[in-house]
Protein backbone atom coordinates (compact mmCIF):
# COMPACT_ATOMS: atom_id res chain seq x y z
CA UNK A 1 0.00 0.00 0.00
CA UNK A 2 1.41 3.57 -1.48
CA UNK A 3 2.10 5.80 2.06
CA UNK A 4 0.33 9.03 1.70
CA UNK A 5 1.29 12.91 2.23
CA UNK A 6 -0.97 15.30 2.43
CA UNK A 7 0.78 18.83 1.50
CA UNK A 8 -1.17 21.94 2.62
CA UNK A 9 -0.70 25.87 1.93
CA UNK A 10 -2.33 28.70 3.09
CA UNK A 11 -2.94 30.88 -0.01
CA UNK A 12 -3.40 29.58 -3.83
CA UNK A 13 -1.45 32.09 -4.66
CA UNK A 14 1.51 31.79 -2.74
CA UNK A 15 2.84 28.09 -2.16
CA UNK A 16 0.26 25.52 -4.10
CA UNK A 17 2.87 25.47 -6.74
CA UNK A 18 5.90 24.52 -4.68
CA UNK A 19 3.80 22.11 -3.21
CA UNK A 20 2.95 20.83 -6.67
CA UNK A 21 6.37 20.46 -7.77
CA UNK A 22 7.32 18.58 -4.56
CA UNK A 23 4.28 16.23 -5.19
CA UNK A 24 5.27 15.55 -8.17
CA UNK A 25 8.62 14.25 -7.20
CA UNK A 26 6.48 12.38 -4.49
CA UNK A 27 4.93 10.47 -7.63
CA UNK A 28 7.85 9.49 -8.94
CA UNK A 29 9.08 8.25 -6.00
CA UNK A 30 6.03 5.30 -5.53
CA UNK A 31 4.13 7.90 -2.81
CA UNK A 32 0.58 9.16 -2.68
CA UNK A 33 0.41 12.90 -2.63
CA UNK A 34 -2.68 15.46 -1.73
CA UNK A 35 -2.80 19.49 -2.09
CA UNK A 36 -5.39 21.35 -0.27
CA UNK A 37 -5.85 24.42 1.25
CA UNK A 38 -5.34 25.54 4.96
CA UNK A 39 -9.93 25.81 5.10
CA UNK A 40 -12.29 23.26 5.33
CA UNK A 41 -10.60 21.92 2.73
CA UNK A 42 -7.62 20.17 4.71
CA UNK A 43 -9.83 18.91 7.45
CA UNK A 44 -12.36 17.47 5.12
CA UNK A 45 -9.09 15.68 3.67
CA UNK A 46 -7.55 14.89 6.68
CA UNK A 47 -10.71 12.57 7.51
CA UNK A 48 -11.04 11.18 3.40
CA UNK A 49 -7.41 10.73 2.39
CA UNK A 50 -6.33 9.26 6.05
CA UNK A 51 -2.46 10.66 5.25
CA UNK A 52 0.62 9.09 7.23
CA UNK A 53 2.15 13.10 7.20
CA UNK A 54 0.62 15.97 7.39
CA UNK A 55 2.81 18.87 5.63
CA UNK A 56 2.05 22.44 6.54
CA UNK A 57 2.79 25.80 6.40
CA UNK A 58 2.93 26.25 9.88
CA UNK A 59 1.36 24.61 12.81
CA UNK A 60 -1.57 26.56 15.42
CA UNK A 61 -3.16 24.77 18.48
CA UNK A 62 -6.11 24.35 16.67
CA UNK A 63 -4.25 22.50 13.57
CA UNK A 64 -2.19 20.02 16.51
CA UNK A 65 -5.34 19.59 18.27
CA UNK A 66 -7.29 18.38 15.23
CA UNK A 67 -5.08 15.74 14.11
CA UNK A 68 -4.04 14.52 17.65
CA UNK A 69 -7.53 14.08 18.55
CA UNK A 70 -7.63 11.57 15.53
CA UNK A 71 -4.53 9.77 15.65
CA UNK A 72 -0.85 9.47 17.40
CA UNK A 73 0.50 8.02 14.25
CA UNK A 74 0.36 10.54 11.55
CA UNK A 75 3.53 13.10 11.33
CA UNK A 76 3.28 16.85 11.19
CA UNK A 77 5.88 18.25 9.40
CA UNK A 78 5.88 21.91 9.51
CA UNK A 79 7.17 24.19 6.58
CA UNK A 80 6.99 27.36 8.16
CA UNK A 81 5.94 29.70 5.79
CA UNK A 82 7.14 32.94 7.32
CA UNK A 83 10.29 31.84 8.39
CA UNK A 84 12.06 34.82 8.58
CA UNK A 85 9.91 35.62 11.22
CA UNK A 86 12.31 33.22 13.23
CA UNK A 87 15.69 35.32 12.38
CA UNK A 88 13.98 38.75 13.61
CA UNK A 89 10.93 38.15 16.00
CA UNK A 90 11.80 34.30 17.80
CA UNK A 91 8.87 35.06 20.56
CA UNK A 92 6.20 35.30 17.96
CA UNK A 93 3.30 33.49 18.38
CA UNK A 94 3.64 31.39 15.44
CA UNK A 95 7.22 30.32 16.03
CA UNK A 96 6.67 29.15 19.29
CA UNK A 97 3.92 27.14 17.88
CA UNK A 98 6.56 26.43 15.74
CA UNK A 99 7.40 23.69 18.63
CA UNK A 100 3.83 21.54 18.34
CA UNK A 101 5.58 19.70 15.06
CA UNK A 102 7.87 16.68 14.71
CA UNK A 103 9.70 18.01 11.73
CA UNK A 104 11.03 21.74 10.65
CA UNK A 105 11.88 22.05 7.19
CA UNK A 106 14.29 24.93 7.29
CA UNK A 107 15.02 27.63 4.62
CA UNK A 108 19.04 27.80 5.21
CA UNK A 109 21.28 27.43 8.20
CA UNK A 110 20.68 30.40 9.77
CA UNK A 111 16.85 29.31 10.60
CA UNK A 112 18.22 25.99 11.28
CA UNK A 113 20.40 27.36 13.87
CA UNK A 114 17.89 29.34 15.02
CA UNK A 115 15.41 27.00 15.20
CA UNK A 116 17.60 24.20 17.19
CA UNK A 117 18.48 27.12 19.69
CA UNK A 118 14.20 27.47 20.31
CA UNK A 119 13.36 23.65 20.40
CA UNK A 120 14.71 20.57 21.45
CA UNK A 121 11.88 19.13 19.96
CA UNK A 122 11.16 18.81 17.20
CA UNK A 123 14.11 17.79 14.27
CA UNK A 124 15.02 20.56 11.96
CA UNK A 125 15.96 19.65 8.26
CA UNK A 126 17.56 21.58 6.15
CA UNK A 127 15.88 21.55 2.77
CA UNK A 128 15.62 25.06 1.49
CA UNK A 129 12.45 27.20 0.20
CA UNK A 130 11.07 25.26 -2.47
CA UNK A 131 9.49 28.45 -3.99
CA UNK A 132 12.93 29.40 -4.82
CA UNK A 133 13.28 26.35 -7.13
CA UNK A 134 12.16 28.04 -10.93
CA UNK A 135 14.23 30.72 -10.80
CA UNK A 136 17.09 27.97 -11.38
CA UNK A 137 15.40 25.88 -13.84
CA UNK A 138 13.55 27.22 -16.96
CA UNK A 139 11.92 24.01 -17.62
CA UNK A 140 10.00 24.37 -14.41
CA UNK A 141 9.33 28.25 -15.26
CA UNK A 142 7.89 27.23 -18.31
CA UNK A 143 5.61 24.04 -16.84
CA UNK A 144 4.78 26.55 -13.69
CA UNK A 145 4.06 30.31 -15.48
CA UNK A 146 2.90 31.72 -18.33
CA UNK A 147 6.00 34.03 -20.01
CA UNK A 148 6.18 37.57 -20.25
CA UNK A 149 4.44 37.34 -23.56
CA UNK A 150 1.49 35.22 -22.41
CA UNK A 151 0.60 37.82 -19.67
CA UNK A 152 0.93 40.84 -22.00
CA UNK A 153 -2.03 39.06 -23.86
CA UNK A 154 -4.13 37.70 -21.16
CA UNK A 155 -4.23 40.86 -19.49
CA UNK A 156 -3.99 43.43 -22.81
CA UNK A 157 -0.53 44.83 -21.67
CA UNK A 158 1.97 46.98 -23.37
CA UNK A 159 4.98 44.75 -24.38
CA UNK A 160 6.86 47.21 -25.25
CA UNK A 161 6.87 49.16 -22.21
CA UNK A 162 8.84 48.65 -18.97
CA UNK A 163 6.59 47.10 -15.83
CA UNK A 164 6.79 48.04 -12.38
CA UNK A 165 5.51 45.76 -10.23
CA UNK A 166 4.44 47.27 -6.78
CA UNK A 167 3.35 44.13 -4.74
CA UNK A 168 0.78 45.74 -2.47
CA UNK A 169 1.44 44.15 0.99
CA UNK A 170 -1.41 45.98 2.96
CA UNK A 171 -3.18 43.35 4.39
CA UNK A 172 -3.59 44.84 7.93
CA UNK A 173 -5.76 47.86 6.02
CA UNK A 174 -8.64 45.75 4.95
CA UNK A 175 -9.20 43.55 7.98
CA UNK A 176 -11.96 44.63 10.24
CA UNK A 177 -11.06 46.52 13.48
CA UNK A 178 -12.60 43.33 15.27
CA UNK A 179 -9.79 41.22 13.68
CA UNK A 180 -7.47 43.90 14.49
CA UNK A 181 -8.00 43.75 17.94
CA UNK A 182 -7.90 39.80 18.04
CA UNK A 183 -4.20 39.78 16.60
CA UNK A 184 -3.05 42.79 18.94
CA UNK A 185 -4.72 41.07 21.41
CA UNK A 186 -3.03 37.43 20.71
CA UNK A 187 0.48 39.68 20.62
CA UNK A 188 0.94 39.11 16.69
CA UNK A 189 0.87 43.04 16.05
CA UNK A 190 1.03 45.83 18.57
CA UNK A 191 -0.95 49.12 18.18
CA UNK A 192 2.11 51.09 17.19
CA UNK A 193 2.21 48.89 14.34
CA UNK A 194 -1.23 49.24 12.75
CA UNK A 195 -0.60 52.19 13.18
CA UNK A 196 2.71 52.51 11.23
CA UNK A 197 1.14 50.42 8.46
CA UNK A 198 -1.82 52.39 8.09
CA UNK A 199 0.58 55.78 7.62
CA UNK A 200 2.52 53.90 4.68
CA UNK A 201 -0.97 52.92 2.89
CA UNK A 202 -1.88 56.53 3.25
CA UNK A 203 1.39 57.91 2.13
CA UNK A 204 1.39 55.19 -0.83
CA UNK A 205 -2.39 56.19 -2.00
CA UNK A 206 -0.81 60.12 -2.12
CA UNK A 207 1.96 59.04 -4.68
CA UNK A 208 -0.42 56.85 -6.68
CA UNK A 209 -3.07 59.79 -6.74
CA UNK A 210 -0.69 62.37 -7.97
CA UNK A 211 1.14 59.42 -10.63
CA UNK A 212 -2.04 58.30 -12.16
CA UNK A 213 -2.69 62.67 -12.37
CA UNK A 214 0.60 62.62 -14.82
CA UNK A 215 1.56 60.96 -18.25
CA UNK A 216 4.31 58.27 -17.83
CA UNK A 217 5.54 56.04 -20.80
CA UNK A 218 5.78 52.71 -18.65
CA UNK A 219 3.12 50.54 -17.30
CA UNK A 220 3.42 49.98 -12.95
CA UNK A 221 1.29 46.69 -12.09
CA UNK A 222 -0.32 46.77 -8.96
CA UNK A 223 -0.59 43.28 -7.80
CA UNK A 224 -2.82 43.65 -4.28
CA UNK A 225 -1.77 40.79 -1.25
CA UNK A 226 -4.12 38.11 -1.76
CA UNK A 227 -6.06 39.84 1.59
CA UNK A 228 -6.43 43.19 0.16
CA UNK A 229 -9.80 44.52 -0.86
CA UNK A 230 -9.44 45.34 -4.30
CA UNK A 231 -12.44 48.21 -5.15
CA UNK A 232 -11.01 49.80 -2.04
CA UNK A 233 -7.63 50.02 -3.32
CA UNK A 234 -9.12 51.28 -6.79
CA UNK A 235 -10.62 54.22 -4.47
CA UNK A 236 -7.73 54.92 -2.71
CA UNK A 237 -5.38 54.74 -5.64
CA UNK A 238 -7.33 56.75 -8.30
CA UNK A 239 -8.76 54.93 -11.22
CA UNK A 240 -6.77 52.72 -14.03
CA UNK A 241 -5.02 54.32 -16.47
CA UNK A 242 -2.83 53.31 -19.97
CA UNK A 243 -0.04 53.62 -17.03
CA UNK A 244 -1.38 52.14 -13.95
CA UNK A 245 -3.12 48.73 -14.17
CA UNK A 246 -4.98 46.83 -11.34
CA UNK A 247 -3.91 43.07 -11.50
CA UNK A 248 -5.39 40.29 -9.41
CA UNK A 249 -5.03 36.81 -10.17
CA UNK A 250 -2.00 34.18 -10.41
CA UNK A 251 0.99 33.76 -8.62
CA UNK A 252 3.67 36.38 -8.12
CA UNK A 253 6.71 34.93 -9.37
CA UNK A 254 5.78 35.09 -13.38
CA UNK A 255 5.18 38.85 -12.37
CA UNK A 256 8.18 39.13 -10.61
CA UNK A 257 10.52 37.50 -13.41
CA UNK A 258 8.75 39.77 -16.33
CA UNK A 259 8.74 42.89 -14.70
CA UNK A 260 11.90 45.46 -15.29
CA UNK A 261 11.53 46.51 -11.66
CA UNK A 262 10.05 46.02 -8.26
CA UNK A 263 8.51 47.85 -5.59
CA UNK A 264 6.70 46.87 -2.06
CA UNK A 265 6.15 47.44 1.17
CA UNK A 266 7.64 44.72 3.03
CA UNK A 267 8.07 41.09 1.54
CA UNK A 268 9.65 37.91 1.48
CA UNK A 269 8.94 38.03 -2.40
CA UNK A 270 11.87 40.96 -2.02
CA UNK A 271 14.26 37.93 -2.14
CA UNK A 272 12.27 36.54 -5.01
CA UNK A 273 13.65 39.55 -7.13
CA UNK A 274 16.95 39.60 -6.23
CA UNK A 275 16.95 35.49 -7.96
CA UNK A 276 15.31 36.86 -11.13
CA UNK A 277 17.72 40.11 -10.88
CA UNK A 278 14.58 42.41 -10.92
CA UNK A 279 15.66 45.67 -9.64
CA UNK A 280 14.39 46.08 -6.33
CA UNK A 281 12.96 48.87 -3.64
CA UNK A 282 10.83 49.26 -0.78
CA UNK A 283 8.50 51.92 0.29
CA UNK A 284 10.20 53.70 2.75
CA UNK A 285 12.62 51.29 3.99
CA UNK A 286 13.02 52.36 7.73
CA UNK A 287 9.19 52.84 8.12
CA UNK A 288 8.44 49.66 6.91
CA UNK A 289 11.00 48.05 9.53
CA UNK A 290 9.73 49.84 12.53
CA UNK A 291 6.30 48.47 11.66
CA UNK A 292 7.49 45.20 13.26
CA UNK A 293 8.52 43.78 9.78
CA UNK A 294 12.78 43.69 10.48
CA UNK A 295 13.76 41.13 8.27
CA UNK A 296 17.10 41.17 7.55
CA UNK A 297 15.76 40.59 4.06
CA UNK A 298 14.44 44.07 4.38
CA UNK A 299 17.55 45.30 6.04
CA UNK A 300 19.30 44.03 3.27
CA UNK A 301 17.40 45.89 0.61
CA UNK A 302 19.21 48.88 -0.21
CA UNK A 303 16.81 51.66 -2.30
CA UNK A 304 14.28 53.09 -0.53
CA UNK A 305 11.81 55.00 -1.72
CA UNK A 306 11.35 58.21 1.11
CA UNK A 307 9.39 60.48 -0.96
CA UNK A 308 7.06 60.64 -4.25
CA UNK A 309 10.37 61.92 -6.39
CA UNK A 310 12.04 59.25 -5.53
CA UNK A 311 8.96 56.97 -6.17
CA UNK A 312 8.27 58.37 -9.22
CA UNK A 313 11.82 58.01 -10.29
CA UNK A 314 12.13 54.45 -9.42
CA UNK A 315 9.57 53.58 -11.68
CA UNK A 316 10.41 55.30 -14.51
CA UNK A 317 14.14 55.56 -14.72
CA UNK A 318 14.91 52.39 -12.94
CA UNK A 319 18.23 52.63 -10.24
CA UNK A 320 20.18 50.43 -8.96
CA UNK A 321 20.12 47.58 -6.67
CA UNK A 322 18.71 44.32 -6.30
CA UNK A 323 20.34 41.83 -7.89
CA UNK A 324 21.12 38.31 -7.20
CA UNK A 325 24.94 38.96 -6.99
CA UNK A 326 24.94 42.46 -5.40
CA UNK A 327 23.14 40.32 -2.97
CA UNK A 328 25.06 36.89 -2.88
CA UNK A 329 26.48 37.20 0.84
CA UNK A 330 23.15 37.55 2.16
CA UNK A 331 21.38 35.09 0.21
CA UNK A 332 24.36 32.27 0.65
CA UNK A 333 24.02 32.35 4.50
CA UNK A 334 20.34 32.68 4.89
CA UNK A 335 18.91 30.04 2.11
CA UNK A 336 19.94 27.15 0.60
CA UNK A 337 19.86 28.02 -3.09
CA UNK A 338 20.64 25.31 -5.57
CA UNK A 339 16.98 24.83 -7.39
CA UNK A 340 16.59 21.47 -5.54
CA UNK A 341 14.89 22.31 -2.61
CA UNK A 342 11.54 20.89 -3.83
CA UNK A 343 12.93 17.58 -4.31
CA UNK A 344 14.78 17.65 -0.99
CA UNK A 345 11.67 18.20 0.53
CA UNK A 346 9.76 15.72 -1.55
CA UNK A 347 12.91 12.83 -0.16
CA UNK A 348 12.35 14.09 3.25
CA UNK A 349 8.67 13.52 3.33
CA UNK A 350 8.71 10.04 1.23
CA UNK A 351 11.42 9.13 4.36
CA UNK A 352 9.27 10.03 6.93
CA UNK A 353 6.20 8.14 5.55
CA UNK A 354 8.47 4.81 4.94
CA UNK A 355 8.66 5.44 8.41
CA UNK A 356 5.02 4.52 9.17
CA UNK A 357 3.03 1.22 9.16
CA UNK A 358 1.35 0.75 5.77
CA UNK A 359 -1.94 1.18 7.86
CA UNK A 360 -2.77 4.33 9.25
CA UNK A 361 -6.18 4.60 11.44
CA UNK A 362 -8.34 7.97 12.55
CA UNK A 363 -10.32 8.17 15.02
CA UNK A 364 -13.47 10.55 14.86
CA UNK A 365 -17.11 10.55 15.25
CA UNK A 366 -19.23 10.31 12.43
CA UNK A 367 -20.98 13.63 13.25
CA UNK A 368 -17.72 15.03 12.97
CA UNK A 369 -16.78 13.22 9.98
CA UNK A 370 -20.24 14.79 8.27
CA UNK A 371 -19.44 18.28 9.65
CA UNK A 372 -15.96 18.40 8.37
CA UNK A 373 -17.59 17.33 4.72
CA UNK A 374 -20.30 19.98 5.04
CA UNK A 375 -17.96 23.03 6.16
CA UNK A 376 -16.15 21.58 2.74
CA UNK A 377 -19.06 21.15 0.73
CA UNK A 378 -20.43 24.92 1.67
CA UNK A 379 -17.11 26.55 0.92
CA UNK A 380 -16.44 25.11 -2.50
CA UNK A 381 -20.41 26.16 -3.30
CA UNK A 382 -20.00 29.90 -2.08
CA UNK A 383 -16.70 30.32 -4.02
CA UNK A 384 -18.02 28.72 -6.99
CA UNK A 385 -21.41 30.66 -6.65
CA UNK A 386 -19.91 33.75 -6.34
CA UNK A 387 -21.65 34.18 -2.81
CA UNK A 388 -18.32 34.42 -1.29
CA UNK A 389 -18.05 37.98 -1.88
CA UNK A 390 -20.18 38.91 1.28
CA UNK A 391 -18.36 38.40 4.51
CA UNK A 392 -19.71 40.17 7.92
CA UNK A 393 -16.35 39.04 9.40
CA UNK A 394 -13.90 41.05 6.71
CA UNK A 395 -11.69 38.51 6.28
CA UNK A 396 -11.11 37.40 2.46
CA UNK A 397 -12.90 34.53 1.44
CA UNK A 398 -12.26 33.63 -2.32
CA UNK A 399 -9.78 30.65 -2.63
CA UNK A 400 -10.90 26.90 -2.78
CA UNK A 401 -8.58 24.41 -4.78
CA UNK A 402 -10.23 21.44 -6.05
CA UNK A 403 -8.67 18.08 -6.34
CA UNK A 404 -9.01 17.71 -9.96
CA UNK A 405 -7.34 20.88 -10.81
CA UNK A 406 -4.71 20.35 -8.17
CA UNK A 407 -4.12 16.63 -9.75
CA UNK A 408 -4.11 18.62 -13.09
CA UNK A 409 -1.22 21.00 -11.82
CA UNK A 410 0.64 18.23 -10.61
CA UNK A 411 0.43 16.01 -13.80
CA UNK A 412 1.09 19.24 -16.09
CA UNK A 413 4.51 19.40 -14.16
CA UNK A 414 5.50 15.58 -14.17
CA UNK A 415 4.81 15.45 -17.10
CA UNK A 416 6.65 18.79 -18.52
CA UNK A 417 9.59 18.43 -16.14
CA UNK A 418 10.12 14.56 -17.28
CA UNK A 419 10.75 14.04 -13.28
CA UNK A 420 11.93 10.28 -14.27
CA UNK A 421 14.89 11.05 -15.87
CA UNK A 422 15.56 14.34 -13.41
CA UNK A 423 15.36 12.01 -10.41
CA UNK A 424 17.67 9.72 -11.78
CA UNK A 425 20.21 12.26 -12.11
CA UNK A 426 19.36 13.60 -8.96
CA UNK A 427 19.82 9.84 -6.94
CA UNK A 428 16.50 9.63 -5.18
CA UNK A 429 16.80 8.83 -1.73
CA UNK A 430 19.76 10.70 -0.84
CA UNK A 431 19.26 13.98 1.24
Amino acid sequence: MKRRVVLSEQRIRRGVDANALSASYLENMGVEPRLTLTNAGLWSTLVRFEPHVVYLPWVTPYVYKFLRSRTTDVSIVNAFQEQNAVLHSPDAQMVQWAGKSDYLFAWGEAHKQKFESLFEEPEVVLTGNPRFDPYFDKSILDALYPSRQQLAERYALNDQQDWILLALDFPLVFKSSKHHKELIERGDISVQQLRIVKELYEVLSGWMRRFIAEDHEVTLIVRPHPGSNLDQIKRDFGRETESVRYIKGGAIPPWIIASDRYMSRASTSIVEAWLADTRAALIQKDKAINAGVAGLHLQETEVSLDSYSEFKDFVNNGGNGGSRSRHHNFLSRHYRLDGRSALRTAQMLRRIASQKSSSINYDGSMTENIINHAKYAVKKFLIESGLNRWNPLGRPGDEFLSQDRAQKKVKAISDNLKLKSRNEAFKIGDK
